[in-house]
Order: C-alpha cells, then sequence, then structure tokens
C-alpha cells in the first residue's frame, strides 16, 4: 500500500513539474513548487475532514495559487 501511494505522488509530482517546467521553471524549481502544492493540499484535505470545515482548503488554494504566479512572474510565463 505504501509504495502504491509512493507511486501515484510520484506520477502526480512528475505530471506537475513537467507543466511547470514547461512554463519556464527550471526543473528543480518545477519540481520544489509541485511538491509544496501537493503537501500543502493532502494536508488541507486532512484538516478539512477533521474540522468538518473547508476553510484549509480556501487558504491553500489562495497560498499556493500566489505561489505559482510568483514563481512564474508576472506575464504568465
Amino acid at each position: 500500500m505504501r509504495q502504491a501511494c509512493a507511486d501515484v505522488f510520484e506520477s502526480w509530482i512528475t505530471a506537475g513539474a513537467s507543466r511547470h517546467a514547461g512554463s519556464g521553471l527550471s526543473p528543480e524549481k518545477a519540481r520544489e513548487l509541485t511538491i509544496a502544492m501537493l503537501a500543502a493540499l493532502e494536508g488541507a484535505f486532512v484538516l478539512a475532514r477533521a474540522t468538518r470545515s473547508t476553510e484549509s482548503l480556501e487558504i491553500a488554494g489562495e497560498v499556493m495559487a500566489r505561489a505559482v504566479e510568483e514563481a512564474l512572474g508576472p506575464a504568465g510565463a
């Protein structure tokens, strides 16, 4: 089960990093941003379930959207 989860997460990371790198980020920065996004959103899902509130999802989404915008620059690279 652990390996299956790791494989799925790695496939998401690879896909996200590829997308971000295609937008002009270095491969290292693209992977870092993708992992941060995944960690923030997965953590937000756990908090949302535990608190029965969407607040954590809304905040994580907003923060990560800003992080992507900052990473890509004002023109959206």
